[in-house]
């Protein structure tokens, strides 16, 4: 975070793996022009974020794992407690929970804007 100073004055970050919201918080509230979309895969740990960011007015949650394209993702648990969820590509064939994915893109983000302003 030493580095927010030098991020001016943005309109949208994204926080991608946003655990339970602290660095979101703290995004949302040293740029409170910006729309925060704070994704995170694990179920405990969104509902955390969720709980965290809920006076925020310029957050928006998403309980997805961010992705290079629309693809099924699954969540891989490495053993590194809470903090070390991560998300792998499945198999066509998997038969394993999958979870919904959040790709950016050009087009994707100006469409995101719409849908979360």
């Amino acid at each position: 975070m030493k580095h927010a100073a030098n991020l001016g004055r943005p309109r949208g970050i994204v926080d991608a793996g946003a655990h339970i919201g602290l660095a979101t918080v703290y995004l949302a509230t040293r740029f409170p022009q910006a729309t925060i979309v704070a994704l995170e895969p694990e179920p405990s740990n969104y509902r955390l974020l969720c709980k965290n960011v809920a006076s925020l007015k310029n957050v928006v949650t998403v309980n997805a794992g961010l992705w290079s394209r629309a693809a099924r993702v699954k969540l891989v648990d490495p053993g590194h407690s809470t903090w070390g969820f991560r998300v792998v590509e499945a198999a066509a064939d998997d038969r394993t929970v999958c979870l919904p994915s959040a790709w950016l893109t050009p087009s994707t983000c100006c469409m995101a804007k719409r849908q979360w302003r």
